[in-house]
């Protein structure tokens, strides 16, 4: 299955990457995000409501990361084909995070899994 993998320069600038992905923190909390967009998505909301929802809902963790990285997220997720919806994105997204060199994903290359 291929799933096409995005993520800002601002989550790699705001973590300590590892040796070949992000930081645990930062891919468990990423891949929360990813989790509720999808619950959002399939429930019926639309990207810009979702984005609003998860930026309300996360603001704790600061202004750059509300309004760059939870877009980049959400977009992520509503990309996805409808018969990805099935599929488990949160854990695919850390699994990615965790595992990846994501300076491909800044340029929008696919990411297969």
């Amino acid at each position: 299955m291929t799933f096409r993998f995005l993520i800002l320069a601002t989550a790699l600038a705001a973590s300590s990457a590892q040796a070949q992905g992000m930081s645990p923190e930062v891919c468990d909390q990423t891949a929360a995000i990813v989790s509720k967009a999808q619950e959002l998505r399939v429930g019926g909301d639309g990207v810009d409501r979702a984005v609003r929802k998860l930026q309300r809902s996360h603001k704790d963790l600061g202004e750059g990361f509300t309004a760059q990285v939870i877009p980049a997220l959400v977009s992520f997720v509503y990309m996805q084909d409808e018969a990805q919806l099935g599929e488990d994105l949160g854990a695919f997204w850390k699994d990615q995070c965790l595992t990846q060199d994501l300076s491909g994903a800044l340029s929008g290359q696919s990411v297969s899994n």
